[in-house]
Formats: C-alpha cells, sequence, structure tokens
C-alpha cells in the first residue's frame, strides 16, 4: 500500500467516525468537521449538504458557517461565499477583527450590526440576539441569519439532537371544565339518586331468596300428593312464563334433567305455519299429578335451583 492508498484509508476512516458523531448526540459540534473533511475528500456537494443540515438545528456554531464558506468557495460561487461570511460576522460581533469588518461594511452589509464606539475608540457590546435590518435604521429585529434553513428544519432545535430529528411536540394544554367546579350540594346529590338507584336492583341473593320462599319448607312424605307439581315445572307451566326460554331448558339440560329440557323446549317450540286455522288442544287441567318420580320431588327441584344459582355466583365472580 503506497502512501497516496494509506491517506486514502485514513480518510475515509475519519470520515465513518465522524458521520456516527453526527448521527449521535454530538451532531452540533461534529458537523463542521464532517463538512470539511468530505470538502478535503473532494466532495463539496456533500459538505455544503451537511453544513446547511447542521446551521438549520444549530445556527449559532460559527465553525459550521465557515465550513459552508469553504464548501461554496471550492465550487467557485462566490456570492453565496460573500453571503456566508457576511453571516458570520453579523454573528460574532465580539470579535474584534469581525466588529471592525462589520463597522467598515456598514448598511451595505446582509444582516450585520452597525456597532458604536466607545469614547476610547472601542466598540461598544451589543445586544445579545438583536440588529438592525439593513436600510431600516432606529428599528430593532430579532436576529435570524439563516431564515429557509430555521423554517425548513422545525426553528429552534436544540443543538445536540440528531440531524432528522423531529422537534420536540408542544406541550398540551390543560383541560378546562367549562361547567365550572361542582359543589359538595351537586356532589351529594348525585350519590343520592345513584343510591336510590341502586336499591331498585335485584341481586343474585334477592333473586335465589324469593324463588326459594315459593317451596314449601314440610319434609313430609306426601309433598307429591300436596303438591303435585315440581318446583320447575310451576315455574315453566306456559310458554309466556317468566322461566320458560331455551336458556333454562340448556341449564336442565346440563344439571341433568334431560326429560324437563325436552318438554320445556316443546312447550316454547312455535307452532307449525299451515295454510289452514290451526285447532288449539284444550288446556291440560291444573290437577295432573305427574309420575311420582324423584325428579317430581319439591325437594328435588328446590337442590336443582340452588345448584343453578351456585353456578351463576361463580360465572359472575
Amino acid at each position: 500500500m503506497n502512501d497516496d492508498e494509506r491517506a486514502e484509508q485514513i480518510r475515509s476512516e475519519e470520515i465513518r467516525r465522524l458521520e456516527e458523531l453526527v448521527a449521535g448526540p454530538s451532531a452540533a459540534m461534529a458537523f463542521p468537521l464532517l463538512a470539511e473533511a468530505y470538502r478535503r475528500a473532494g466532495r463539496a456537494d456533500d459538505a455544503e449538504r451537511v453544513a446547511r443540515e447542521g446551521l438549520g438545528h444549530s445556527p449559532h456554531v460559527a465553525a459550521g458557517r465557515v465550513a459552508l464558506a469553504l464548501a461554496l468557495l471550492d465550487q467557485k460561487r462566490s456570492d453565496d461565499v460573500r453571503a456566508e461570511l457576511e453571516r458570520l460576522l453579523g454573528r460574532d460581533t465580539e470579535h474584534a477583527i469581525a466588529g471592525a469588518a462589520a463597522a467598515r461594511a456598514g448598511s451595505d452589509a446582509i444582516g450585520l450590526v452597525r456597532l458604536p464606539e466607545t469614547d476610547d475608540g472601542r466598540y461598544a457590546e451589543p445586544d445579545e440576539d438583536r440588529y438592525e435590518e439593513p436600510g431600516v435604521r432606529g428599528e430593532i429585529a430579532t436576529l435570524d441569519p439563516y431564515p429557509e434553513e430555521s423554517e425548513r428544519f422545525g426553528g429552534d432545535t436544540p443543538a445536540d439532537m440528531p440531524f432528522g430529528t423531529p422537534p420536540p411536540p408542544a406541550a398540551a394544554e390543560p383541560l378546562v371544565f367549562d361547567g365550572g367546579a361542582v359543589d359538595d350540594d351537586e356532589l351529594d346529590d348525585a350519590f343520592a339518586e345513584a343510591e336510590s338507584d341502586r336499591e331498585q336492583m335485584f341481586g343474585a341473593d334477592e333473586v335465589a331468596q324469593a324463588a326459594l320462599a315459593t317451596v314449601p319448607e314440610d319434609e313430609d312424605d306426601d309433598l307429591v300428593e300436596a303438591h303435585p307439581r315440581s318446583f320447575v315445572d310451576s315455574v315453566t307451566a306456559s310458554a309466556d312464563a317468566p322461566f320458560a326460554t331455551e336458556t333454562v331448558a340448556g341449564l336442565l339440560e346440563q344439571q341433568g334433567h334431560a326429560d324437563d329440557a325436552e318438554a320445556l323446549r316443546a312447550r316454547i317450540a312455535p307452532a307449525p305455519e299451515r295454510d289452514e286455522p290451526e285447532i288449539l288442544p284444550p288446556p291440560e287441567p291444573e290437577t295432573i299429578t305427574p309420575p311420582e318420580t324423584p325428579d317430581a320431588s319439591p325437594r328435588r327441584s328446590q337442590a336443582t335451583l340452588e345448584r343453578w344459582l351456585d353456578n351463576l355466583r361463580r360465572d359472575r365472580s
């Protein structure tokens, strides 16, 4: 490897290192170095691009303005070079040479500060971030040496923010309740109204107590004769009964009462459509005694209902 190849390798490694720095939180300090490295490598276009992007985020970095001017000089754009140097002089007025050049340039320069002299012939310190517009005397305006860059890159951006990073979002405005503050009386009225609504609601325990209240507490063996109809049959006696539904039929079937489920489904099944008028069968007498089976006992029905309620409580929990 000859000296030229070795120098090119070192230059490439330095550019890669600077590119990593520009992509990180040290972009404001590294972008002038990267622009100058691009320029020395013969990549003036890339040098101009990096310098403009960096100045868009950090317009106060004087080294970035110099790097941009050098990149423009390599492209033989003397007018743009002059404008960038004039912007630099307008920014760095604390420097003695910059102050003298700004004073000699007068109002013909772009964005320069006309510095007053003190009694000893020195230039007075200007106010921070203030300057006089060229051609407008006596009026003070906010300093923005590169307005097109600030507008393109989102205005004021922290200097340590990487390129391409959008500015932070504006703080959200606090929520304002249009109705005003709620006093204690209104809160008491609202809670009282909610309490009255809650009292009108029925819980699972109250439903169970009301259902079990209809079951006789007599433990004699002649319960079937005294109460011939089972509890399940009594609450599903007609198609419009409150428990005469397909859901109850499914519960009966799950609990092992397939006969009761089938009878309930047959009772609530819709009548078939026929062209001729339907002749309804005579109603069954209320005193029909079902077969004396264990399922017909009210005690058996009460146990079945209690199992349903336990299942419902477990599902709700």
